[in-house]
């Protein structure tokens, strides 16, 4: 009887460990790359506004995977993108996983003075749940993301530099 109380008692500290830890970690995730390009910003933008264009610089994306939906919303697969803005200088959109948590991502284009290119800034935001799981492995978001984003600007800056 006193070794299960034992093995309770240090389920439950351990469970209020974990749940205290995960407590002190935020509740939004936040991954950011960019990458400064020597050309003008309305060259890019039309990359980044038109989802079709996505394939052409987008690592892994097959143009046959995108289709769209209406207006504002695109299929990539088994993933939807829902535009909530487009304009000259940012683009925000949501995009939802067939099952998972839905992420907000924003394309920032910034003009560097004097016309000498522009910078491309991409983000993905993500709320976790309060869940200790969750906070804890909101950690590999940045291992995970960060490299794709940076693979993929690297990319569009290629075709940016190599298609007249």
């Amino acid at each position: 009887m006193r070794q299960i109380r034992f093995i309770l008692i240090s389920v439950l500290v351990l469970s209020l460990l974990l749940f205290g830890i995960g407590m002190l970690m935020p509740s939004r995730v936040v991954v950011s790359r960019a990458i400064d390009l020597p050309v003008a910003h309305t060259k890019v933008l039309p990359l980044l506004q038109n989802i079709q264009q996505w394939p052409q610089w987008m690592q892994g994306l097959d143009s046959s995977e995108v289709s769209m939906v209406n207006d504002s919303t695109f299929q990539l697969g088994k993933l939807r993108v829902n535009w909530i803005t487009r304009n000259d200088t940012l683009l925000l959109s949501e995009w939802h996983p067939e099952n998972g948590t839905v992420q907000i991502s924003t394309m920032q284009l910034i003009s560097i003075p004097g016309g000498q290119g522009c910078t491309v800034q991409w983000q993905f935001e993500q709320a976790v749940g309060w869940w200790p799981w969750e906070r804890l492995g909101s950690m590999m978001n940045e291992k995970i993301m960060g490299p794709q984003l940076q693979t993929n600007l690297q990319r569009l800056s290629d075709y940016l530099l190599t298609t007249p």
